[in-house]
């Protein structure tokens, strides 16, 4: 009686928040109620501190098998550089996926994020954005909604090209410090 009374209206409000933050990113303009319904039945919310770690580089573990996507914050991309050190990539924000190349294509989480901010995100499991292929499942992102999610996504540069962006980098740097001291 109680979960009626107290717990249901509390679940109820938070969907029905999530379908408003659904209905204002790109990828979803155009669903329709239903669909957006079904896709918030099967997400979750979690919250990460300062500091704390949001995916790890080369991690294929637990946080790998969801789709993650910043509510509210931000996340620094930090990336490990051959030789040694560390590079910030740059920042995700509210309506960014987490490395969603990880889940939809199975290849290791490309960089570490670190929560510069109290970051909220939307978690769903990688099981009902792709279910298994022998499953009758539908998924509850189509196919058109997750190639715009991955288009939105900036590639993370490997190799040469890891150095090269990292050497840019510097060159501003220093700029910017002549700049500032003239």
């Amino acid at each position: 009686r109680d979960y009626d009374k107290k717990i249901r209206p509390l679940h109820i409000q938070a969907e029905e928040a999530r379908v408003r933050e659904f209905t204002v990113l790109s990828a979803f303009k155009g669903w329709t109620q239903e669909g957006l319904g079904e896709l918030s039945e099967v997400t979750r919310d979690k919250r990460f501190s300062i500091g704390e770690t949001v995916c790890k580089e080369g991690d294929d573990t637990f946080m790998g098998h969801f789709m993650m996507m910043i509510r509210k914050g931000t996340v620094e991309k930090w990336k490990k550089m051959p030789g040694g050190g560390e590079i910030l990539l740059g920042l995700l924000e509210p309506g960014d996926t987490i490395d969603l190349r990880h889940v939809v294509k199975g290849e290791p989480i490309a960089y570490t994020g670190l929560c510069s901010s109290i970051v909220d995100v939307m978690f769903t499991s990688s099981h009902e954005i792709l279910p298994p292929k022998d499953s009758q499942k539908k998924p509850v992102i189509d196919r058109a909604t997750l190639d715009a999610l991955l288009d939105r996504e900036k590639v993370v540069p490997e190799g040469k090209e890891l150095v090269d962006f990292a050497r840019n980098q510097e060159r501003w740097k220093q700029y910017r410090e002549q700049y500032m001291s003239s």
